[in-house]
């Protein structure tokens, strides 16, 4: 008993320890995020020390702001644009029966604010930003071929390949180049082995290196030129199920009039021309063609050559 009688008082006796609680930790990552942050906002020549003096570059960290912008500008051309026009495709794809089939035309080009696509005819003029480049080859990637014609083709010799846009080496677009003057290509040219739509028979005194990988003879259009609707046609035939048409001005006024197109994709670069070149006054219309507004999507900041590109799209409504 006496015992029983001791134990509590020893227990009461004893010290009390306290709970080890654990330290708490200073927030690191919460600084390095402010201090990153400081550092963007501070101008670049105070880190530098040289007293203030302005430099080339206005930010530190401005290739990784540059990347963020690319990216975001891509995740906008896959959704506002690459998007709708896939969408666009796999609906006409399913109203194309019978010999009648065409593939899915598109119409891109770069203007000014007074409509100008180059300051002289034939004369090849810095328009777009380089991001309105990406968006170019973006749409590229989702056609089949890709269409200029002659005049462009001499004076451009383009590539007419997907550079700037993910595309698999098997899935590039094919270069179409069309001939209404029989001009032709000139031996150094890159797209000799593009398809070549003419209204003649091509020519037999042609090395094999110049000649074209497959040569579509379309009907001639009444007066001058290629037949529109025939071309298009023998270009299903040829497995083409889409076509998007870059230039030039003669090329897209051609289209235009014969109203044989599905989407227009019209760039405006924030510049102004004096005496340029602006094909589309001249145009003569079948009747009024009435467009339909499918969205916009504006370059980011700091990618345009006189300013911030917007490219507008448009889909023509069928008429009832």
């Amino acid at each position: 008993e006496a015992r029983g009688c001791m134990a509590p008082a020893r227990a009461a006796q004893r010290p009390r320890q306290r709970l080890a609680l654990p330290r708490r930790q200073p927030p690191r990552k919460r600084f390095v995020f402010v201090v990153l942050f400081l550092l963007l906002l501070l101008p670049a020549e105070l880190l530098a020390g040289n007293g203030g003096a302005r430099g080339p570059a206005q930010r530190p960290w401005e290739g990784f702001l540059r990347l963020i912008r690319e990216l975001r500008w891509r995740r906008a051309i896959e959704a506002r644009v690459l998007r709708v026009l896939r969408r666009d495709m796999r609906r006409h794809a399913r109203r194309q029966r019978g010999g009648n089939a065409r593939p899915f035309v598109t119409l891109a080009f770069a203007q000014t604010l007074n409509g100008a696509i180059a300051s002289k005819q034939g004369q090849p003029s810095a328009i777009s930003s380089r991001a309105s480049l990406v968006l170019t080859h973006g749409v590229r990637s989702v056609h089949d071929a890709v269409l200029v014609g002659i005049g462009t083709a001499v004076a451009d010799n383009p590539r007419l390949t997907v550079r700037h846009w993910r595309c698999p080496p098997d899935q590039q677009p094919r270069g179409v180049v069309m001939d209404s003057t029989g001009r032709r290509l000139p031996q150094d040219h890159r797209l000799h082995k593009a398809i070549h739509i003419t209204s003649a028979p091509p020519p037999r005194s042609a090395a094999p290196a110049l000649r074209p990988a497959l040569h579509i003879r379309a009907a001639a259009a009444t007066g001058r030129g290629v037949d529109l609707s025939d071309a298009l046609r023998r270009m299903h035939r040829a497995g083409v199920r889409s076509v998007m048409v870059e230039g030039g001005g003669e090329t897209l006024r051609a289209f235009l009039a014969a109203e044989e197109y599905d989407v227009v994709c019209i760039t405006i670069a924030p510049m102004l021309f004096r005496d340029g070149y602006v094909p589309l006054a001249r145009l003569e219309l079948r009747g009024s063609a009435a467009l339909e507004y499918v969205g916009c999507v504006e370059c980011p900041r700091g990618s345009g050559v006189g300013g911030r590109d917007i490219t507008l799209l448009y889909r023509r409504r069928p008429q009832k």
